[in-house]
């Protein structure tokens, strides 16, 4: 599993422990006040990382700050090598959503991808890697974990969109053509399909 372990708080990336790449902001120290002033930091900066606590530490540092919500969701392929990606809300993104009290996590990720393409992707493959965010709602901020897993399914079908999660339309594309809409994308969608790539390369 080609995984990173960044934390995207407003689109700005939280690294930890020198896993950084060059030109991250370095913070030393440990605890809430490190966490804190790396936070601050991120309002005038893209990247910062945390020098002195590791991924585990900081993991649980943000899950007492912020109220952690479970999701998952998938890279749907077809023979063609195709992925599903869907436009929600003005970016392009891949189907997902939260993970029901007592589900399994995967079979949750197939249930999402149904529900907001239209397409059944089966049983998943494997799992590609996960993500997290932050991000508020209704005054409530929350950290969001995202499990991604590979479906592949035996043809292209028309997709059918939900549109009642604002998701506007859903496109076959290729691995390349996928990765190429980054500007478009959150940086962590842009992880996963980076992922995939280096998985399946």
């Amino acid at each position: 599993m080609a995984q990173k372990y960044i934390v995207y708080l407003n689109g700005k990336a939280l690294f930890f422990n020198n896993s950084a790449p060059d030109g991250a902001i370095q913070v030393n120290g440990k605890g809430f006040p490190a966490l804190e002033n790396a936070i601050q930091i991120l309002e005038q900066s893209d990247k910062v990382m945390l020098k002195d606590i590791s991924w585990e530490e900081g993991l649980q540092l943000l899950e007492q700050k912020y109220l952690l919500i479970e999701a998952a969701g998938g890279i749907v392929e077809s023979p063609d090598k195709k992925l599903l990606c869907i436009f929600r809300m003005g970016y392009w993104d891949l189907p997902k959503g939260k993970v029901e009290l007592g589900e399994d996590i995967a079979t949750a990720a197939a249930r999402e991808i149904l529900e907001e393409t239209g397409v059944n992707p089966g049983k998943a493959c494997s799992l590609i890697c996960k993500t997290w965010h932050t991000y508020t709602q209704k005054g409530l901020n929350y950290l969001k974990e995202t499990s991604w897993y590979h479906f592949k399914v035996n043809a292209e079908p028309v997709p059918v969109v939900q549109t009642e999660e604002q998701i506007s339309k859903a496109c076959w594309y290729s691995l390349e053509e996928a990765m190429g809409l980054r500007q478009n994308m959150f940086a962590s969608v842009y992880d996963v399909l980076e992922a995939f790539g280096k998985k399946n390369a």
